[in-house]
């Protein structure tokens, strides 16, 4: 929705070996208010956007059970480190792949407004009117 109304967004592709094609892909997307990058790490690439969805649902029961920002951001904080950990132990993720678009700005942006957020948030609110 925001990158359809010409709001600052940006995405990063993941590549192994061929960097020229990433350079490409990179140019292609690429516009004033859209900004890729390339990141020579696919498995990490491709990790953040799962893993970020875990954090992002505990985030959203906390807002659904208005633990706070402070709990929140906790969640965020621990969240973003158990997805370095999980992700190094399995695929060798670079370090430098945690401050891309794909991992911690994709983290806090969904953890503030995502669909998979809202969703833990209402049942949270839910749950609690039923189990009370």
């Amino acid at each position: 929705m925001q990158i359809a109304v010409e709001k600052f967004s940006e995405a990063t592709v993941g590549y192994r070996e061929n960097k020229k094609i990433a350079e490409k892909w990179v140019r292609l997307f690429s516009t004033p208010y859209f900004m890729a990058s390339a990141c020579q790490d696919v498995e990490g690439v491709e990790l953040c956007g799962t893993l970020k969805n875990v954090v992002v649902i505990a985030a959203g029961f906390v807002d659904g059970l208005e633990m706070g920002n402070n709990t929140k951001a906790a969640i965020m904080r621990m969240g973003l480190g158990e997805m370095k950990a999980f992700s190094q132990l399995l695929f060798s993720k670079k370090d430098s792949t945690f401050l891309e678009s794909c991992d911690v700005a994709d983290l806090i942006t969904t953890c503030l407004g995502g669909r998979n957020r809202k969703c833990a948030d209402a049942f949270a609110r839910i749950s609690g009117k039923v189990f009370r």
